[in-house]
């Protein structure tokens, strides 16, 4: 498995984290605005993952959580500052479960794989999922295609 061995049971826990994240910053975004929340949470995430770098497996779990939330936030915030209108809360659950479905699909490209075919052309299966995942990442805000 490509992806963090991903099932069906992960892409829950994936959507049930996105959801918790995006009902928190709705509250922090009710006291200060959403780009000033935004603002504030990537300004925490990025000084984390700068604190933490080098230091040890379990800091290498939090950097892990704060890059998927850094990077979550961020496209919230393009998105946010393109449609003013729209809530965090509102773009993070439109956002979340595509992201969700991307690894889903990066997964089930894995296991579509032929072996022989990998060996053939000396590339790895995780070669080939990676590459499919970054010739499709920009789909994560539209709705993923599979393409294979």
């Amino acid at each position: 498995m490509a992806i963090c061995g991903y099932n069906a049971k992960i892409g829950a826990g994936l959507n049930l984290l996105i959801e918790g994240m995006a009902s928190s910053m709705a509250e922090k975004s009710s006291r200060l605005g959403a780009g000033n929340a935004l603002d504030d949470e990537l300004f925490e995430l990025r000084e984390m993952i700068r604190l933490m770098a080098g230091h040890g497996p379990i800091q290498e779990i939090f950097i892990g959580l704060n890059v998927f939330a850094e990077r979550l936030f961020t496209e919230v915030k393009i998105k946010i500052k393109l449609n003013p209108e729209l809530s965090i809360e509102e773009v993070m659950n439109e956002i979340g479960p595509k992201f969700v479905s991307t690894i889903k699909y990066a997964e089930e490209y894995r296991a579509s794989l032929q072996e022989e075919s990998i060996i053939e052309n000396g590339e790895t299966p995780i070669h080939l999922v990676a590459n499919w995942v970054n010739e499709n990442a920009s789909e994560i805000l539209n709705e993923p295609a599979r393409v294979f």
